[in-house]
């Protein structure tokens, strides 16, 4: 699957899709972070050797969306990277684990 950016409104609309929305990893990260910088380039690899799409939302485009009441009811973000997997209804389940591309697809294989 591919690897999106989306702005803080597509990341709202897409979670309103929910059940006819397909599975998916969102990461939000900061430009000015050196994990996320680290990270994202792994996160993109996994995509393109995923069925599952991952998706990326900017610090900037979270703070138009952080006073959603379902944004915040979902989603913390105490540091970035922050990575959640979303599928379906469900409530996203928060991402732990090393920031590899290997790490990433054996999570969203499991």
């Amino acid at each position: 699957m591919p690897f999106i950016e989306l702005t803080g409104q597509e990341f709202l609309r897409l979670r309103k899709l929910a059940s006819k929305a397909p599975d998916y990893m969102v990461m939000f990260r900061a430009e000015w972070c050196g994990y996320c910088k680290e990270a994202l380039p792994k996160f993109k690899e996994a995509a393109s050797e995923s069925s599952i799409l991952f998706v990326s939302v900017e610090q900037e485009e979270i703070k138009a969306i952080e006073q959603d009441k379902n944004f915040q009811k979902d989603f913390e973000i105490i540091g970035y990277p922050t990575m959640y997997f979303i599928s379906g209804r469900k409530a996203p389940i928060k991402y732990s684990g090393e920031r590899t591309k290997q790490a990433f697809l054996t999570y969203v294989q499991q």
